[in-house]
């Protein structure tokens, strides 16, 4: 999964266009303390919000049916509802940690379902790094007797994880739309993979109520709460 956002990284910097995705430009430095930003348009425009949905239908149109892709589909949905659940305050940002191997090991050696699903991340959540980026996830093996009949540490397990955001552009409207387009919680069959939590910090969310979407989508949003 890191070596797909890589990839995705260097056809972007290269000039490379890919007419799936929102992404126009990424930046992701392992080595930089920051958060991980990416830079994209903001999603207020029809264009925008549009290629958005798109994205989402076909991958759930494409995976759903695969029982491995339940706990992704069941966490990005969990992520919307708590957002939109804590959206009182612009300050109030959900977040989604989870395993970068659910990425991969959710339909083995299907490259195409790893590509799909970054690209899907992508179209409208943010990465960032979390404290649990800043420090593996280590699995305590017990000692094992070598072939000599010495005993030996079998070396630590590191499981990575990577985090993502709602992008603070999308307004609870937006969010609630991409909702619907994933499945019932009945009919996923499994839990949420991951862990969510609401950060409060200094980023804030510019669009809760919709005031920057395009006219059509703000006077919709308006209709729907009366």
């Amino acid at each position: 999964a890191e070596e797909s956002l890589q990839d995705k990284n260097r056809s972007i910097t290269n000039g490379g266009k890919n007419n799936n995705t929102a992404v126009t430009s990424m930046a992701i430095d392992d080595d930089d303390d920051d958060e991980r930003k990416i830079a994209k348009p903001l999603l207020t425009q029809r264009e925008e919000i549009q290629n958005v949905r798109d994205i989402v239908k076909t991958f759930v149109n494409k995976h759903q049916k695969n029982l491995g892709v339940h706990p992704f589909l069941a966490g990005l949905a969990k992520l919307l509802e708590m957002q939109l659940q804590n959206s009182s305050k612009e300050t109030s940002i959900a977040r989604w940690t989870f395993r970068q191997v659910v990425l991969s090991e959710a339909i083995r050696g299907n490259d195409e379902y790893i590509h799909d699903a970054v690209n899907m991340l992508l179209s409208f959540l943010v990465r960032v790094k979390s404290e649990e980026e800043e420090h593996d996830l280590e699995a305590s093996i017990p000692m094992i007797t070598a072939d000599n009949g010495t005993e030996e540490d079998i070396p630590d397990v590191v499981e990575k994880t990577m985090s993502w955001e709602i992008d603070v552009s999308f307004s609870n409207y937006q969010i609630q739309r991409i909702l619907n387009l994933l499945p019932r919680k009945g009919d996923l069959h499994a839990r949420p993979t991951g862990i969510i939590e609401v950060m409060e910090g200094e980023k804030r969310r510019t669009n809760i109520d919709g005031k920057l979407d395009d006219s059509e989508y703000y006077n919709l949003s308006w209709c729907t709460m009366l």
